[in-house]
Order: C-alpha cells, then sequence, then structure tokens
C-alpha cells in the first residue's frame, strides 16, 4: 500500500514549488485528511502539495499546489464544539485525496 505525503508553507503568497518553507503535515493512507491552523495564521495563505510514496520507499512526482487563503471565525457554538473536542485555538480544514 502506498502512503500520501502531505506538505504545506504557509505565507503572504501562493508557493509555486516545493521548497525549504515547506513542511511535512503527515503521512496518509486514508482520508479524509484533517489539517488543524493556528489563529495566528489567519489572513495568510496556505499551499499544499502530496506525493505517493510506495511501502519500498520510491517516491511519485509532487502533484500541482493547491491554495487556500486561512480564514477564521465562527459562532459560540463552534467554539464549544472546539472546546469540548479539546481543539480550542485551532481551526482545521479537511482535504481528501
Amino acid at each position: 500500500m502506498a502512503n500520501l505525503h502531505l506538505w504545506m508553507a504557509i505565507g503572504k503568497q501562493q508557493v509555486k514549488l516545493p521548497d525549504a518553507a515547506t513542511t511535512l503535515v503527515g503521512i496518509y493512507t486514508k482520508n479524509p485528511i484533517n489539517v488543524k491552523h493556528d489563529p495566528s495564521t489567519a489572513g495568510l495563505t496556505a499551499t499544499y502539495f502530496a506525493r505517493w510514496v510506495t511501502k519500498r520507499g520510491l517516491m511519485g512526482p509532487w502533484s500541482l499546489p493547491v491554495h487556500m487563503m486561512i480564514a477564521f471565525g465562527g459562532s459560540a457554538q463552534d467554539d464549544a464544539a472546539a472546546t469540548d473536542s479539546g481543539a480550542k485555538g485551532s481551526q482545521s480544514m479537511k482535504l481528501a485525496a
């Protein structure tokens, strides 16, 4: 079974290619993928790249970049749900591979 390696760069502008500012978010075998962001990154752009890696370590090509603005806000109900789940102070986003 292959694994999906998900990488992310956060900044004021979109990133076109993976570089030194791109960090590994995680290694996944199932989707959707839940990515959490800190409130301090609100208004910045998250750029995601992914690649498949086999059990033997053979890496596939990089995906095209996916760009999303990190937004925060919501209702008191959202805040209560975050507190109940222990995720206070973060916002999550689901990605499907």
